[in-house]
């Protein structure tokens, strides 16, 4: 009897898991968002739209982006914390979400705890350029000009709390200048504002300001790296051209919501890494100017802690507060 009461159980356990797989589809089942927390024509948004297009052939549903710009990409980021952790709402990040815990004290999600990391996909070098019209073509004239005229420069972020916030910060800090913070809501419209003379300073990322360096409309004054870029190979490092130690990049990454699937987020990373890794994405990724990387979900995590608590000690040494 015994025996039969087992064999009953051990049947109804395999009818049971076979309900479970029938209703469980294969992932994905349906179009998948990557929400990107900025403006789009940013390298957010170019990346997200890069990756999308390469998933969809190979995942058999449509990878789409939504742009939700705002609050330094907390919006975006806050957004997807909350949503459904079954793999079809995504984030494409940047620095910035190891950035804002430092300086944005009532978050609405934790950076930490309400994301699965999938992988990181970019690092990014930072320019300090300016428009045309401004009388300082390398960075000691820049720094003498912003100290003859205190307040009277302005720089243009992304949006309060935006690495390109941070690093613009962290450039008035070491230099010991007095340049006023001008907020735009994403890298596209604090570009335009440049490129239009509202503002006289810019800290950005490469990818997106190359193009407008090639056609003129800003002006490099140097890399803030430990080694010039190929992409500009006649543009000096910061230390080089007389601001030793500043050095400011970004990088991109992809995450779900916590709780995600374990097997979801294992599809998702080893699908974004052949991507990243693709001889075309290579070329791409390098003619934007960042640098292609792959990770494992676990080295993603240990390298947004470690980013995280990295910036917090940025922050608190140069007393950066979110106007």
């Amino acid at each position: 009897m015994k025996r039969l009461i087992a064999l009953f159980a051990m049947a109804a356990a395999a009818v049971a898991t076979m309900g479970q797989t029938y209703a469980q589809p294969q992932y994905p089942a349906k179009p998948v968002k990557i929400v990107v927390g900025f403006a789009a024509g940013g390298l957010n948004d170019v990346l997200a739209r890069l990756i999308a297009q390469k998933l969809t052939p190979v995942m058999g549903q449509a990878f789409f982006v939504e742009n939700r710009p705002g609050a330094g990409a907390n919006i975006g980021a806050e957004y997807v914390a909350r949503s459904d952790p079954d793999g079809y709402t995504l984030l494409l990040s940047s620095s910035a979400l190891a950035i804002n815990p430092a300086i944005t004290p009532k978050l609405t999600y934790d950076a930490q705890k309400d994301f699965t990391p999938i992988i990181r996909i970019t690092t990014t070098k930072m320019l300090i350029m300016v428009n045309p019209s401004v009388p300082a073509s390398n960075l000691r004239e820049l720094i003498a000009l912003a100290k003859a005229n205190p307040g009277k420069l302005n720089y243009a972020s992304a949006g309060p709390g935006s690495p390109i916030h941070l690093a613009s910060e962290m450039f008035k800090h070491a230099a010991g200048i007095d340049i006023v913070h001008i907020p735009y809501k994403g890298s596209t419209p604090s570009l335009m504002a440049a490129v239009a003379g509202e503002v006289q300073v810019l800290v950005d990322v490469m990818p997106t300001a190359i193009p407008l360096i090639k056609s003129g409309k800003l002006r490099p004054i140097a890399v803030a790296a430990e080694r010039r870029s190929a992409a500009l190979p006649d543009v000096p490092t910061a230390g080089e051209a007389g601001l030793p130690g500043f050095v400011a990049t970004s990088w991109n990454g992809v995450l779900a919501p916590a709780k995600t699937p374990d097997s979801v987020i294992r599809k998702l990373n080893s699908e974004i890494a052949k991507i990243m890794v693709s001889s075309d994405m290579k070329a791409k990724v390098l003619e934007l100017g960042a640098e292609g990387e792959t990770s494992t979900p676990e080295e993603f995590a240990t390298f947004l802690r470690d980013e995280t608590a990295k910036w917090a000690r940025a922050v608190s040494a140069a007393g950066i507060k979110v106007e």
